[in-house]
């Protein structure tokens, strides 16, 4: 049996667009994060992979955030609460049926918990401010970004 392990990015948060975002490496096992290793602030665009195909990102790393490991563990948690809940819901299984639609409303739940943590994580202009520091971008810039964005 092939295990997979190494280290990853996880916990995205604190968006500041066009500059980066806030994120944990993390040592997996199976891709499922377990030990945190330090908070980085990733230069938006440059994660993906390097010319020799090997995962990559470019960063500055700052103070650990415990919003981001928190963010890491609860999006894995509702993934797999997901997966867990969707095949409890699958009829002919003798959950009965008001088991298995309370299940198929729970992995719905989880569902939404994920995609709402991506959609609702854009950094305060404060700690927007505090990152591009960290990262040398001028707070002018920040600002005029924040200022730019609707809502």
């Amino acid at each position: 049996m092939f295990i997979h392990f190494g280290t990853r990015l996880y916990g995205k948060v604190d968006v500041v667009p066009g500059l980066g975002f806030v994120a944990t490496k993390f040592f997996h096992i199976m891709l499922i994060p377990f030990i945190p290793l330090g908070c980085w602030f990733v230069e938006e665009g440059s994660e993906g992979k390097d010319e020799h195909g090997n995962p990559g990102w470019k960063g500055v790393q700052i103070p650990f955030s415990g919003k981001s490991v928190l963010f890491a563990y609860g999006r894995v948690a509702a993934m797999i609460g997901a997966f867990v809940f969707g095949l409890m819901s699958i009829p002919g299984l003798d959950h009965g049926p008001v088991k298995g639609l309370v299940a198929g409303i729970l992995a719905a739940g989880c569902i939404v918990a994920v995609v709402l943590s991506y959609m609702f994580n854009r950094a305060s202009l404060s700690r927007a401010m505090e990152l591009a520091e960290k990262a040398g971008v001028p707070g002018d810039e920040v600002k005029e970004r924040y200022r730019r964005l609707p809502g």
